[in-house]
């Protein structure tokens, strides 16, 4: 999949009207600069310099030690943006994300501050995506390439994860990465029963599963998407992503030489223990050795009982 990258000294701007901004770091595009649009602050990062946010929530931590984050000076703030760059070429050996958000703007002004702010003008945040690529591209199998139409794909306990991609120049979506599609019987009065589509979070399906953006070859514009499931869950699971060209021809239009838009189709297996229940129950054979030998039981202890206490117990 191609998209076009972001210069490095171009200030990328994450605003209420846009909820979302999708940046890449790589070897070839080494820094992004972002800053939150009016009314908007961005929240504090984690303590500690190294960590960055890990997830859209931005309540988990992750290793962000080879990335340089560097806030804008006071004075030229609405100009420069925030800065996140590579450290001299210290690109790790595995992708990972990390995230950014913009709240809106606290009553008492200032920056980030070390809390979620609670803002007093607009409602709607703004989330920033940084695919941070690894020093090697991870190549898509060519099996896996979703063109026109479709292309399913399993994971299962053997595989725990798979690499697919879009054509050239189709964009992956959900674009954001916590999310995917799934489809669910349509809650309308109608009497004939349509599945409509719904974006969801991945990781309601699928516990602790992630999506990672990385370089498919030595192009640094051809992009390549792996899918992990460390825990399968306890049910299988099916859902989606589209791969959604630039430009799709409209219905009856009669263009030609667009690609079409294409599905990537995504089976989970359940986990090999989901199976596992209490002891069974004994056969109808064994049903009858065990009651025969609880009737032995009580009667040689009835008659124990008889024998230690005479005509009391034989008048009981």
């Amino acid at each position: 999949m191609q998209q076009t990258v972001v210069k490095a000294s171009e200030v990328q701007t994450c605003s209420s009207s846009a909820t979302s901004l999708f940046l890449r770091l790589s070897s070839t595009n080494q820094e992004v600069k972002f800053k939150c649009g009016p009314g908007l602050q961005l929240r504090a990062k984690p303590k500690n310099d190294e960590m960055l946010w890990g997830n859209a929530a931005c309540t988990k931590e992750v290793d962000a030690s080879s990335l340089t984050f560097t806030p804008p000076t006071s004075i030229s703030k609405s100009e420069s943006g925030y800065s996140l760059k590579v450290k001299s070429d210290a690109l790790l050996k595995t992708p990972f994300t990390v995230y950014f958000l913009c709240d809106p703007t606290s009553s008492s002004g200032g920056d980030s501050g070390s809390k979620q702010v609670i803002g007093s003008g607009s409602s709607t945040t703004c989330l920033i995506q940084v695919s941070v690529f690894s020093q090697n591209p991870t190549p898509v199998p060519d099996a896996n390439k979703c063109k026109d139409g479709q292309v399913a794909l399993a994971i299962t306990s053997t595989t725990k994860s798979v690499t697919f991609g879009c054509n050239e120049r189709a964009t992956l979506e959900p674009r954001l990465f916590e999310h995917v599609f799934i489809e669910e019987q349509s809650q309308s009065g109608r009497a004939a029963a349509t599945l409509e589509e719904k974006e969801v979070v991945l990781q309601a399906l699928v516990p602790n599963s992630s999506l990672v953006e990385n370089a498919a070859d030595t192009t640094p514009t051809t992009v390549g998407y792996t899918l992990s499931c460390p825990n399968l869950p306890s049910s299988a699971q099916t859902f989606f992503y589209k791969c959604v060209p630039p430009n799709p021809p409209s219905v009856g239009s009669g263009r030609t030489g667009t690609p079409q838009g294409c599905k990537v189709l995504i089976s989970v297996e359940k986990r090999p223990d989901s199976d596992a229940t209490a002891t069974p129950a004994p056969s109808g054979g064994e049903q009858g050795i065990v009651l025969s030998s609880s009737f032995m039981i009580v009667s040689m202890s009835f008659a124990a009982m008889v024998a230690g206490n005479g005509f009391s117990a034989i008048c009981f």
